[in-house]
């Protein structure tokens, strides 16, 4: 698995080479505690019952050039779980609110787990709706005779909803993990019935990859690194967290061409198994590139609650007079 890992690490670092990814996807900074978001494979692969809630506040305090507003603003709710015994389900519903523009996507994933070496493969696939809603009416045209500006703030069908899917694969052993993921398949366009206009959503790869490395009894580092790419462009988070006495944890992160990034949280609660039920994070963002287009800061928080997989039901002892002594 050690292998595994270090050519994973190797083909992220033969990416620093490549231009830089522009933002159209939702973006968080805590992507390890959000896999489901970015690869349907992982949809109950852990053997538990999980909920995560995400809200993203990006360029805090950034304005347009001529109104109040127009920074991202994201959260996404997701729960996955076993199903049955060899596969699991999940499903996740994100909003994200960029100037203008609201996207917001319905997804539904089902991943298949085939057990391999001393964790599992998945495969997985989903299906969902994605929204997209654009208020035309606020848009200021840089030329006032822009025929399709003006049409597009004359026009009232400033709603479209399309289908949407992704597949992904996704191993895990109790130390590491890797997944790859392609996201937004059918490249669904939003025209909104206006002639000559085309907005499109572009297809993205997902790879991600971390390993667990116990420094002693009491404290974990775990590196981990997210690569996003459109197949043209590409952008990178390379992350360490550190986690005390599996109690506490904080870490760093860089995003690549915008960010540094604080990462600090918790596991709150514990059932009588050892298992953590609540966990909360929160992440703060310093804008190190762009600083003259975006606000300094960016903030995110994050609460996560897992059900622990039931007992095991153990059939009573059967006693008969022959063997009571």
């Amino acid at each position: 698995m050690k292998k595994l890992f270090t050519n994973a690490l190797m083909f992220f670092v033969c990416l620093v080479s490549l231009p830089a990814f522009a933002q159209q996807e939702t973006q968080f900074s805590q992507y390890m505690f959000n896999t489901l978001f970015y690869n349907p494979a992982y949809a109950g692969i852990r053997g538990q019952g999980n909920f995560a809630l995400l809200h993203r506040t990006q360029w805090l305090g950034y304005n347009g050039t001529f109104d109040q507003g127009g920074a991202p603003n994201s959260q996404v709710l997701s729960f996955d779980a076993p199903f049955m015994q060899t596969s699991g389900i999940g499903i996740h519903i994100t909003n994200d609110q960029i100037s203008t523009v609201r996207n917001t996507e319905l997804q539904v994933s089902y991943a298949y787990h085939i057990p391999l070496g001393n964790g599992k493969l998945s495969i997985g696939a989903r299906a969902g709706a994605y929204n997209q809603v654009n208020r035309f009416n606020i848009l200021r045209a840089r030329e006032s005779d822009d025929p399709l500006v003006n049409s597009a703030i004359a026009s009232s069908g400033n709603m479209q909803i399309k289908p949407d899917v992704s597949a992904g694969l996704y191993y895990q052993t109790p130390d590491f993990y890797v997944g790859v993921s392609g996201t937004r398949l059918l490249q669904a366009e939003f025209d909104y019935g206006i002639a000559g206009l085309k907005n499109a959503l572009s297809r993205n790869v997902y790879l991600t990859a971390g390993y667990n490395i116990p420094v002693n009894d009491q404290l974990v580092v775990t590196p981990s690194f997210l690569v996003k790419s459109d197949l043209n462009t590409y952008s990178f988070d390379v992350s360490a967290i550190a986690t005390y006495d599996d109690r506490f944890w904080g870490g760093l992160s860089y995003r690549q061409g915008d960010a540094g990034i604080v990462m600090l949280g918790m596991n709150i609660k514990k059932n009588e198994a050892g298992y953590t039920e609540l966990r909360a994070g929160y992440s703060f963002d310093y804008t190190l590139q762009g600083r003259q287009a975006k606000s300094a800061t960016s903030h995110e928080f994050m609460v996560a609650y897992t059900i622990a997989p039931p007992a095991p039901i153990k059939k009573p002892a059967q006693r008969t007079p022959r063997y009571n002594h």
